[in-house]
């Protein structure tokens, strides 16, 4: 059986064993999409102004840590242009760099990452929400590329941006999501 996108071990020979795995969520829509599109309004704007720290990876440690202004380029798009200045003059060009700045519209859902823990002797894995991240689609050179996770902020961290209920909702929503997986097979 296998329910995850993305599975990573990590060893610690001392307590046992954990993976870390990635969900691209869905089951949260029904939050509404007023809430959603808050909920991402919200926590775009929490990382760029260094509320929330964000980090490359959902491992979450101090070198994939981005700044504020490294989080506020994540998603734009620069693009160089040729333009004729003078219509007389056809054969001269200048370049210009357009910067089209990201918007929170261009954000199409969230990605999870669950840790997975086993203690060593034990028997049983425990699951708990790690990190999550807000997902684009990047434009590069006017070519959209496939969805990704923009950036990944700690899963506790949300508590700064979202009522308590409405974080115990989701939380909710997303382990329902992932028994529903289970059953399914």
């Amino acid at each position: 059986m296998f329910l995850f996108t993305a599975c990573s071990k990590k060893e610690n020979a001392d307590k046992g064993s954990f993976y870390l795995t990635h969900r691209k969520l869905t089951k949260i829509d029904e939050l509404g999409p007023a809430f959603m599109q808050k909920l991402s309004e919200d926590l775009y704007k929490a990382v760029i102004n260094g509320e929330i720290d964000a980090y490359k990876t959902d491992s979450l440690n101090e070198a994939t840590r981005l700044t504020k202004e490294k989080a506020a380029e994540v998603g734009k798009i620069e693009q160089v242009i040729q333009y004729i200045p003078n219509p007389d003059y056809p054969d001269y060009y200048i370049d210009s760099l357009v910067v089209i700045p990201f918007t929170v519209k261009d954000i199409r859902g969230f990605e999870i990452s669950e840790k997975w823990t086993k203690e060593k002797g034990e028997k049983e894995y425990h699951s708990t929400i790690n990190a999550l991240a807000l997902r684009y689609e990047p434009v590069f050179g006017g070519v959209k590329l496939h969805e990704q996770a923009m950036f990944w902020v700690r899963f506790d961290d949300l508590q700064k941006i979202i009522k308590k209920e409405d974080l115990k909702a989701m939380t909710d929503l997303i382990f329902e999501s992932m028994l529903e997986k289970v059953t399914d097979y």
